[in-house]
């Protein structure tokens, strides 16, 4: 047993297994990264065409978390730093990537243009449909009502 700052006797396991640094006693910020340039090379690797190796038709932001052996909010959060905007570059090229082999894909018949479409909505593209209806050379519509108003009888009347 020893003494850290603020614990007074306890456990060294403990410190070390409940995120304690030693010295001061304070909580550490969170795991290490695992933010590296083998990280970096592995994951220009996968967009360039390593997910074809993974059995995939496109590259995938959940494709690419897997590759690279993290959790997929751990590539938005390496992507939202402007230190690790080499990182960022490589995940909007993922997105790109994806995008035009999935409108290619679609348009050839090579993919299934249901899939294409839900996919192309997680890249912000949506499908819009507008109709319009116009009446005899293209004028307006015309309408016509007749109403017809009959006395109704009721059970008492004379007939």
């Amino acid at each position: 047993m020893n003494s850290y700052k603020g614990f007074g006797i306890i456990d060294k396991r403990y410190v070390a297994n409940h995120g304690y640094t030693e010295r001061t006693g304070e909580t550490m910020a969170g795991r290490p990264t695992k933010y590296n340039d083998e990280i970096l090379e592995k994951a220009k690797e996968y967009v360039s065409g390593g997910f074809l190796n993974q059995d995939e038709e496109v590259p995938t932001q959940e494709g690419l978390a897997l590759f690279i052996g993290v959790h997929r909010s751990t590539l938005h959060d390496w992507a939202s730093q402007p230190e690790k905007h080499l990182f960022s570059d490589i995940l909007e090229e993922c997105n790109q990537r994806q995008t035009v082999m999935l409108m290619s894909g679609a348009l050839k018949g090579d993919l299934n243009a249901n899939i294409a479409i839900l996919m192309l909505g997680k890249q912000g593209y949506s499908e819009k449909h507008q109709q319009e209806l116009t009446g005899a050379e293209g004028g307006a519509i015309k309408t016509e009502s007749t109403w017809i108003v009959q006395p109704v009888k009721g059970k008492d009347a004379e007939s």
